[in-house]
């Protein structure tokens, strides 16, 4: 719990840096891949991000903070630390999760390989991402025999994650005053 930091009614955010009511929906989301010998790479995430999360189409901000003056406007957090907005990080308010699960065995050290690879995920779509308001962190699980390649299985953990957690912004609902995606693309 310490992680993700105090239960508010509004649950998972994204975009804080000017507040709570600037912010946009999170939550949870998940993808996976089936290999050709049915090897299975499946992961699962929990979005609560401090930064704003991009599109993997076209490079949009599709969630995060919100012009005060246009509800329906992302400023960006990059641009607005660029332009020198002073707000107080407050350690681990925020973080993504993401777990890795395959069916392939793995040793511990193949396994941090792939959560370190697979934290690339994390990066390419959430902008910035691992500030010390976050607690980003990525898991990897061993529950099988089968053989597999630790390289190609973190880099398909990657994209997995990168997938995942879009789709948990276009998944969440509104909640506490806090619009989804949905709700600003209407």
């Amino acid at each position: 719990a310490m992680l993700i930091g105090p239960q508010t009614r509004e649950g998972a955010t994204i975009g804080k840096l000017l507040g709570l009511k600037n912010a946009t929906k999170g939550g949870i989301g998940s993808a996976s891949h089936t290999f050709e010998n049915g090897v299975a790479l499946g992961v699962f995430v929990a979005v609560n991000a401090f930064g704003d999360v991009i599109s993997t189409e076209d490079g949009g901000i599709i969630a995060g903070v919100r012009d005060p003056n246009d509800a329906m406007k992302f400023l960006g957090t990059v641009n607005l630390v660029k332009s020198e907005v002073k707000k107080k990080l407050e350690p681990f308010m925020s973080t993504t999760l993401a777990v890795v699960v395959t069916n392939a065995g793995f040793s511990n050290q193949e396994l941090f390989r792939i959560s370190a690879i697979g934290q690339t995920g994390i990066t390419r779509v959430i902008h910035p991402s691992h500030t010390s308001a976050d607690g980003d962190l990525v898991f990897a699980i061993s529950c099988g025999e089968a053989q597999g390649d630790a390289d190609k299985f973190g880099i398909i953990a990657a994209e997995l994650i990168s997938d995942a957690i879009v789709g948990a912004v276009k998944k969440a609902r509104s909640l506490g005053g806090i619009p989804c995606w949905r709700d600003l693309n209407k």
